[in-house]
């Protein structure tokens, strides 16, 4: 057909066709399809246009097929991210109309699992899940809507069930103005009954018999002491047999920030039992952890901070920079909620409990003084705009520091630092704070790939250069005691390259410059003067005159027959004048 409006009409009107072919195919192999003489109206020669096709369900499924992979290839991705398998699924259940179609069926069997539940209306399968799910939700009643002299009961059930004996705790209400009543549950047809059980404040347990596939309703009468009945709320309840309504699971996995050694900076940690799609109410813990700062009783300058992040995949976060993933909120411990002290580098372990409603308990203990913290938050809260601000503007330092330190190790920085700067003048000039914050997370994101891509190239180039220097201060400073250490981290360091293991390379580093230090005591305090003097505008000085009159008498005292005497207390002056973040990257007080 030539005319393009006609065309149009024709192809419109032809989907009722098709949707009724696909329809009749579903539960027949052919589909007769035909149309009266006026039905379609006219062609371009003016002749009536009917339509009269058999459809063979070979030849239709060809054509569907095609669409029904996209559909299938979306549940394969779906198992893939969640690490499951479709032999691990014991039903894949079928919702909406294109699922009565035999190949869709087929193709779910043969590509993702045989466990294909076909015994669901798949028309009505989210209608029911839905009015079972709100089943088991306690509806919000209003105290004043209770008359006065009502017995009030607090009744604790499974709303849902698969067993055919379900317990139901009762108690009294702590505001009953009786001690004790007696309680009796009847079913709906009066055909079972409880009996009477007596029961006070701390209350009791009943159990109660459910008949198989059905819902199932109680009455409820409470007696007092001479067997009248009193008026009381709740009057029933139901629970529904048969099926079990679980809660909707965790959309993502959480853990916190850790103080990561290797990294020097917050990293992310899982809390064990809060992987995704784990259903709530759960519990998640992280164990073995220290403090990094002293909580002193009733001082509330002293802090233990856990950032509490969201990530999608845990395995790619373990281990990586925190800042890099959605940060949902802090769990800050003071001094005012310890009653007695809790020393730097205690030892610390977490329970996080999610409830059904994604709020979420935190408890602290520290195992020591056996002392137990207990702290809430939100995990559904989202970063603020004022939040994702701040958050940019804390981690701008470490940040900088992050590229200056790959800069002194020869790594090209220039794309990185244009980038930075940009994120730099957005937040100090766009209002747009979420945009910069995802901007900032892509300069953090570039950092970390860059990174850990030469991780070990430039941990080897440090060990060899860190004992080539510790071998000098050894023949300059060092003594026979000495002299064993850097005899011992001599064969360390040659086994952590041979093997190119990053875990040994990092904790032989770390004892070399340990001993450099202390070879060098003297040298590091007229660095870190030096340093201080030459970073002097990049740093956000307490008190930016007194810091520059400390470097002032450092330099010269640096210039004049320097000791580790006179050079020790100015270094720690100047320390103490520095802003948190630049020091720390801004996680003082985390957990390691």
């Amino acid at each position: 057909m030539a005319d393009p409006d006609k065309k149009y009409l024709l192809q419109e009107a032809m989907k009722f066709y098709a949707e009724e072919a696909k329809n009749q195919l579903s539960f027949t192999d052919h589909a007769d399809i035909g149309t009266d003489a006026d039905e379609l109206g006219v062609d371009e020669d003016g002749e009536d246009m009917e339509l009269d096709l058999i459809i063979n369900q070979t030849d239709a499924f060809e054509v569907m097929r095609p669409y029904f992979q996209k559909a299938v290839n979306i549940c394969k991705t779906v198992l893939k991210r969640n690490h499951i398998s479709g032999d691990q699924l014991d039903k894949l259940i079928l919702v909406g109309g294109p699922t009565h179609s035999p190949l869709i069926r087929q193709m779910l069997r043969e590509q993702v699992t045989q466990n294909v539940d076909t015994s669901i209306d798949p028309m009505t399968a989210v209608a029911v899940g839905a009015a079972l799910y709100a089943s088991t939700i306690d509806a919000e009643v209003d105290e004043k809507e209770i008359e006065v002299g009502t017995i009030k009961l607090e009744l604790g059930y499974e709303s849902t069930s698969v067993e055919t004996l379900e317990l139901v705790t009762v108690k009294l209400s702590e505001d009953s103005p009786l001690d004790k009543v007696w309680v009796e549950f009847f079913s709906a047809d009066k055909s079972w009954s409880s009996g009477k059980t007596e029961i006070d404040k701390t209350g009791n347990v009943v159990d109660v018999n459910l008949v198989e596939s059905k819902a199932n309703m109680f009455s409820v009468i409470v007696y007092d002491v001479s067997g009248n009945a009193l008026p009381c709320f709740p009057t029933e309840f139901t629970i529904i047999q048969g099926t079990k309504v679980m809660a909707a699971p965790l959309p993502y996995n959480i853990g916190i920030a850790v103080w990561g050694d290797v990294k020097k900076r917050a990293v992310f940690r899982m809390a064990e039992g809060l992987e995704k799609n784990k259903p709530v109410p759960t519990v998640g813990i992280v164990n073995d952890l220290k403090t990094t700062s002293r909580l002193r009783p009733g001082v509330s300058t002293d802090i233990v901070k856990i950032p509490v992040y969201q990530v999608d995949d845990f395995n790619e976060a373990k281990g990586r920079t925190a800042a890099l993933y959605e940060y949902i909120a802090d769990v800050i411990i003071t001094g005012d909620d310890v009653d007695e002290l809790i020393p730097e580098d205690s030892p610390v372990d977490l329970t996080l409990k999610v409830d059904t409603s994604e709020q979420m308990t935190l408890e602290a203990h520290f195992l020591a003084s056996d002392i137990m913290v207990e702290k809430r938050l939100d995990t559904g809260k989202k970063q603020s705009i004022e939040e994702a601000d701040r958050y940019v503007k804390e981690q701008l330092y470490s940040t900088q520091w992050r590229i200056d330190k790959l800069h002194r190790e020869n790594i090209p920085t220039d794309e990185l630092q244009k980038d930075l700067d940009m994120v730099k003048a957005e937040a100090e000039n766009s209002s747009e704070k979420k945009a910069v914050l995802q901007h900032f997370k892509e300069v953090l994101r570039k950092i970390e790939d860059i990174d850990d891509k030469t991780a070990w190239d430039r941990l080897e180039k440090r060990l060899r250069e860190k004992f080539a220097q510790v071998e000098k201060a050894q023949g300059e400073c060092g003594n026979d005691k000495t002299a064993l250490f850097v005899s011992q981290l001599r064969s360390q360091t040659d086994q952590a390259i041979r093997m190119k293991d990053v875990d040994l390379g990092h904790e032989v580093l770390s004892q070399l410059e340990k001993l450099y230090f202390n070879l060098t005591y003297v040298y590091q305090c007229i660095y870190f003067i030096q340093d201080s003097d030459r970073d002097f505008t990049k740093i956000q000085w307490k008190d930016s005159a007194r810091a520059r009159q400390l470097i002032n008498k450092g330099l010269e005292e640096c210039n004049n027959q320097p000791t580790e005497v006179k050079l020790r207390p100015i270094v720690f002056s100047i320390l103490d004048l520095m802003p948190d973040e630049y020091i720390t990257g801004n996680y003082g007080g985390l957990l390691k």
